[in-house]
């Protein structure tokens, strides 16, 4: 790719980086499995934001012998209401939703929250979006699955993007209520991402473990994924998970890196956590490594940016693990400190349980912690709100306690929302359950 390629990719970034929500769930309950394997798959989903340009420069390191390229606009975070408002605001129960969630995919189109839910043999494929100001869903198509497939997707510019597992993707815009098919992705067992630049979508695919090949990515260019640089190689191991974010202008690759060692215990190849991973830059030379500070998390890493950072959210456990502990830092990258570790008042909850805008970040305890022990000593319903400025945490409103809610959170400008879980309608008192919806103080009341 070259350097007028790359300025055409990053100088469009002018709406903000879908901000954090969704994700996946990390540990052995059963609420969370569908979420587990996206984030198994790196996904890096989020839900889009109001479009704000931000008139910077950011400086890209060139190929040899060419001077450095300028980019001239860049994306702010999304917005939304500050700590001290969330902290202060309640809990609004949501109506019932008009499909069944068992773990739904689900991404902010700019006006509500589209939920897609993949058809499974708890739940039927379904697809509502819900206006967390109007406090209402409307039921709307889904994208064309079959069972046993899935989805990862992004969203901005007013619409949604999703990819399958089998390569397939499809656009979506409300203005039409229609799923417009793309371009196919490579064919085969595959680890996709999606990210939103700011003006198009970005896509990293890694290989699974048994399958040979250079972890690649692509750009949405009109209708077709137009491929870019692959990523490199780590030294040792290989990728396990690569997720994508756009920040001050340069688009960063988050790579988990583990290694198998074979071990004399049984005679079986393990899988062992290497314990690091590596950050990337997209250049006009490529993709280049950029040094980062230990801390972070290590798996089921989950980005989105706030005001001056990257809010990185994941597990810090490497490989594969029977128990898990969440994690949690605000990466700035080429900084003198290029990581802070987030520490909860009662600790960190799986990946899926963090909401985050330019101003706050708000973690629920609806599933507990990433360590399940430790996690059932949590106070049901508690929640807590950090005021990025400030760098410090106070209490949010207690959620009421409802069976079903177990997450995961969302960020909207109009507040936080908790999806709940029907269990397939094993439960006839959870078969379309809603959930909850922070709505900050200050905003209006949504309708009870």
């Amino acid at each position: 790719m070259d350097e007028s390629s790359l300025r055409d990719l990053l100088g469009r970034a002018t709406e903000p980086e879908p901000p954090i929500g969704q994700l996946a769930g990390n540990s052995l309950r059963a609420g969370v499995r569908l979420r587990r394997r996206r984030l198994a798959l790196g996904a890096a989903v989020s839900a889009a934001a109001v479009a704000a340009i931000s008139l910077v420069t950011a400086t890209l390191t060139g190929a040899p012998g060419r001077g450095p390229a300028m980019v001239t606009e860049t994306a702010k975070p999304a917005p939304g209401p500050s700590a001290w408002q969330l902290a202060h605001g309640n809990w609004v129960r949501m109506p019932p939703a008009p499909i069944q969630m068992c773990g739904p995919l689900a991404l902010w189109d700019g006006r509500g929250l589209v939920v897609i839910q993949e058809p499974s043999s708890a739940c039927p494929l379904g697809a509502a979006e819900y206006d967390p100001h109007a406090n209402r869903w409307t039921k709307s198509a889904a994208p064309p699955m079959l069972k046993g497939q899935w989805a990862v997707g992004a969203s901005g510019g007013g619409r949604v993007v999703v990819v399958l597992n089998t390569g397939a993707s499809y656009s979506w815009r409300q203005a039409t209520g229609r799923w417009q098919p793309l371009g196919m992705l490579p064919a085969g067992r595959n680890h996709f991402s999606v990210a939103w630049t700011g003006s198009t979508f970005l896509v990293t695919r890694l290989y699974r473990w048994k399958v040979a090949g250079p972890g690649e990515a692509f750009e949405l260019t009109g209708h077709r994924w137009k491929p870019l640089p692959d990523l490199p190689e780590p030294a040792t191991g290989r990728m396990e998970e690569a997720p994508a974010v756009v920040f001050e202008g340069a688009v960063y690759v988050l790579a988990s890196i583990v290694v198998t060692h074979h071990t004399d215990q049984n005679g079986q190849p393990g899988v062992y956590g290497t314990g690091y991973v590596e950050l990337l830059r997209l250049s006009p030379a490529g993709w280049t490594q950029v040094p980062l500070s230990p801390g972070g998390p290590k798996s089921q890493l989950q980005l989105t940016q706030v005001h001056g950072a990257i809010l990185a959210a994941g597990s810090f456990c490497w490989g594969m693990c029977t128990q898990e502990d969440g994690s949690a830092s605000l990466l700035r990258p080429e900084s003198g400190t290029s990581v802070t570790r987030l520490r909860p008042p009662l600790g960190v909850p799986p990946p899926s349980n963090f909401a985050a805008g330019a101003r706050a970040i708000v973690v629920t305890y609806t599933a507990g912690l990433g360590d399940i022990l430790f996690g059932n000593q949590i106070p049901k319903g508690s929640c807590y709100v950090y005021d990025i400025t400030a760098g410090t945490w106070q209490p949010g409103p207690t959620a009421p306690v409802a069976p079903g809610t177990v997450g995961p959170a969302y960020w909207t400008p109009y507040g936080v929302i908790s999806l709940g879980r029907s269990d397939g309608g094993r439960d006839p008192a959870l078969a379309h359950i809603g959930g909850w919806l922070l709505r900050p103080a200050g905003l209006g009341s949504a309708r009870q």
